[in-house]
């Protein structure tokens, strides 16, 4: 499953992003597109993002804007079976190469399916353009656990 959506990701980002430009180009997405648990528990999702330029994309990494919790990243290796940097780390993407992360949510509050807006940047380019469902993810966070149902694309 791990490497399914990571695969997925990255195959949405490279459709989204496709044109060669000097300087890092950024497109972005994340998989699934909604999570739910208690208040506490730690949810995850996965996030890719596409470096589509001539360059090497520098210092990259996702962010959160209005979340009321804690988040964390951690960068994926290219096998996809482990990590290539510590947790909340900026990572270099090269040129035409995708760069995937964990993310991590974890709501200090209960939250009735909250859209995050993840910003996916590098120190040398534009953020990655925003895309509701592609590259958002929706937070549920109830007092007690409900269902956290993950679609699954086959």
């Amino acid at each position: 499953m791990f490497r399914l959506a990571l695969l997925t990701a990255t195959a949405i980002v490279a459709g989204a992003v496709s044109h060669a430009h000097a300087d890092p180009q950024l497109g972005s997405a994340t998989l699934p597109g909604a999570r739910a648990g208690a208040v506490g528990d730690t949810l995850t999702v996965f996030g890719a993002l596409a470096n589509a330029g001539d360059t090497t994309a520098t210092s990259c990494a996702p962010a959160v804007t209005g979340f009321s919790g804690s988040f964390a990243y951690r960068a994926v290796a290219s096998d996809n079976q482990s990590f290539s940097a510590p947790q909340d780390t900026p990572v270099d993407i090269a040129a035409g190469q995708t760069q995937n992360f964990l993310l991590s949510f974890t709501a200090a509050s209960p939250l009735e399916e909250e859209e995050v807006d993840l910003v996916f940047d590098c120190a040398n380019a534009a953020p990655a353009p925003r895309i509701d469902g592609v590259n958002s993810v929706l937070i549920t966070a109830e007092t007690v656990a409900g269902a956290d149902i993950l679609p699954v694309i086959a």
